[in-house]
């Protein structure tokens, strides 16, 4: 798909789905991996008692992601970005069910034109995506992306991304292959990132790898592995 067709995906969704995380993601097992997962990165470097923290996420689709953070650490302020409008809307939803409205911010805007976004700080703690930097249809987009997410983040600032690779999806066909399975192909809305080239350019960008958390592989493996191979090849 070409950017047009990816906005018009997700607006669908977003039309769809509302303030749902069918909005954005597949399943609520997913869902809770992936929020688990922000949970112990945020853990990690700041904590529920911590000075104010200011967070952005680049896109934050229905706000699913944004409202958590805030909820769980109850003294950062959010910035949350997204390109369809329907979707921010619903995150200000999302906010207002949570009684996190005031500490979160959402804005329309492109991930790879985070400059363009009025009044968006310079200098925030943490950035963080979550299946966002996919949906940019290219290499060079996605490392636009990651250039202009990291012109926002203070100098000893972190970037968390939860994004899937090519790498891990072709050891997952392997598998698929060796059971006997169709190989799968992404959803044509994705782009999977390129490991390689893409930390080569982060560190380009200035940024130092802090490590590498695998955390949903063992939950594809069964899902799109092990159980089509029991049940007759359906995923």
């Amino acid at each position: 798909m070409n950017k047009e067709e990816i906005y018009d995906h997700w607006t669908s969704w977003a039309q769809e789905h509302g303030e749902a995380i069918e909005a954005t993601t597949r399943t609520q097992s997913a869902k809770s991996i992936e929020l688990s997962a922000l949970n112990s990165a945020f853990a990690r470097y700041t904590s529920v008692d911590a000075t104010p923290t200011t967070v952005l996420e680049v896109g934050c689709g229905n706000g699913v992601n944004c409202v958590y953070i805030a909820s769980s650490f109850p003294k950062s302020q959010i910035f949350g970005i997204d390109f369809v409008p329907e979707m921010v809307e619903h995150a200000r939803g999302s906010a207002r069910s949570a009684h996190t409205y005031e500490r979160c911010t959402f804005r329309v805007g492109d991930a790879m034109q985070l400059e363009e976004i009025e009044d968006l700080p310079t200098d925030f703690d943490i950035a963080f995506t979550v299946r966002c930097l996919i949906n940019l249809e290219s290499d060079e987009n996605q490392r636009r992306g990651l250039k202009s997410i990291a012109e926002r983040v203070a100098t000893n600032g972190y970037i968390f991304l939860i994004e899937n690779s090519q790498q891990s999806y072709a050891r997952q066909n392997n598998l698929r292959t060796t059971l006997g399975l169709q190989p799968r192909t992404p959803a044509s809305f994705n782009h999977f990132i390129d490991e390689v080239s893409f930390l080569e350019f982060a560190k380009e960008c200035g940024l130092t790898l802090q490590g590498i958390v695998d955390i949903s592989s063992l939950h594809d493996t069964v899902l799109y592995a092990l159980a089509p191979s029991t049940n007759g090849g359906t995923d």
